[in-house]
Parts: C-alpha cells; sequence; structure tokens
C-alpha cells in the first residue's frame, strides 16, 4: 500500500515528474556526446603521437620487418643445405655365392659432417676412433665366423659424406649352398648394429641407428 501511495503522489505532482523527464534527457544527450569527445580527445592524441615519433615509428618497424626476413632466410638455409642420410643393403646370390653389400647414402641437400661412427657387436661397442683399427676388429670378427672375401669401410669424427654420395660400408661374397647357411649368415648380420652422429652446415646434429645388418633385400 504504501508504496502504491507513493506512485500515486509522484504522479500527481506534475512539475516533480516534468523535472524527472528533463534530467533523464539531458542525461541521454550528454553521455553519448562526452563519449564523442573521448574518442575524438584519444584520437588526437594519438595522431599527434605519431605525428611526432614518426621517424622512430619507421625505424622500428623496419628492424621488425628485417628481423622477420631474416628469420625466413636462415630457415629457408637451414632446409636448403640438410643432410639425410640412409642406408641398405642388397644382397645377391649367383652360382652358389652370395654378395652382400650395406651402402650408406647421403640423400640430403647438405653435405654430412660425421661428429660419430660406432659399430656394435653382440650390443658391446667394438669401434674406435681410428679407422684402420675398426676395420680390422670387424673383418676379425667376419673371420671368426667365414672364410670369405670382404670389404669393411668406417667414418670417422671429422669424416664428410657429400650430398647424392653412395659408399660401401660393407661387402662380402660367401658360397651359400642351402636356406640353413643364408638363416646363419642372416643370424650373424644381427649381431651387429650401427649408429652415426652426424650435422649440417648449420650445425643441427642428426642421428641415424639402424639395424641395417639384419635387413637383407634379394635382387
Amino acid at each position: 500500500m504504501k508504496l502504491i501511495e507513493k506512485i500515486i503522489k509522484f504522479l500527481s505532482s506534475p512539475l516533480e515528474l516534468l523535472g524527472w523527464l528533463l534530467l533523464y534527457g539531458t542525461i541521454k544527450s550528454i553521455i553519448p556526446y562526452y563519449l564523442q569527445k573521448t574518442s575524438l580527445i584519444f584520437s588526437s592524441a594519438l595522431f599527434q603521437m605519431l605525428s611526432e615519433n614518426w621517424e622512430g615509428i619507421i625505424a622500428i618497424s623496419a628492424v621488425i620487418l628485417t628481423g622477420t626476413q631474416i628469420y625466413f632466410y636462415k630457415k629457408h638455409n637451414k632446409l636448403s643445405v640438410k643432410p639425410h642420410l640412409d642406408n641398405f643393403a642388397t644382397s645377391i646370390e649367383k652360382d652358389g655365392y652370395l654378395e652382400y653389400i650395406l651402402y650408406l647414402n647421403n640423400n640430403g641437400l647438405g653435405p654430412a659432417d660425421i661428429e660419430s661412427f660406432v659399430v656394435k657387436y653382440n650390443d658391446e661397442i667394438i669401434s674406435t676412433d681410428n679407422a684402420q683399427e675398426t676395420q680390422q676388429i670387424i673383418r676379425n670378427k667376419i673371420a671368426e665366423n667365414y672364410s670369405c672375401e670382404n670389404y669393411v669401410g668406417v667414418y670417422t669424427k671429422g669424416s664428410v659424406l657429400p650430398t647424392n654420395e653412395k659408399n660401401i660400408l660393407l661387402k662380402i661374397i660367401l658360397p651359400i649352398s642351402s636356406d640353413e647357411e643364408m638363416n646363419n649368415f642372416t643370424a650373424f648380420l644381427d649381431r651387429f648394429d650401427l649408429i652415426i652422429e652426424y650435422k649440417s652446415f648449420y650445425g643441427e646434429i642428426f642421428t641415424i641407428s639402424t639395424e641395417t645388418f639384419k635387413r637383407v633385400k634379394k635382387l
């Protein structure tokens, strides 16, 4: 009841009602004006700041643009000289003999700088920092199991394999007369493993850890 009485009293006073309406209309017209005024002031200040510091802004923009260009230029250069080492083995049976060859191939876009060349036999490292010693150790392992013609190629730290170059890591020619002998030879190759760490011209490090000795591809 008190609320209804207040509303009736409020409506019964035309002057007071008119005052409230005028106040509402004034506020409604002033707020957009001040919002527009504030926007104009901000725009003016921003324009003045840009006008007074245009040389610095241009310089900063140039630095940002140059930095972006350098980043993409270096990224492109790294990709354009990135090496990629791959290896594969082949075997050819002819006239009772098996010719097994293991290749190391750089099919990337840049030279591969060898950082480390590790050969394992029965999970133990048998390679050394001396290429000739490593070759002889591997040949001794072969001689312990087979009397055959063979060739061993190894790399040491600092060796470089150019792009699109394919070299022989291992070549063995031995008589094979049965599937059992072939299985025994495959089991012998399974004892070896090879891990090569190499880097690109920009110092990026890559690793190839393979069981290529175990993969014999018949032609």
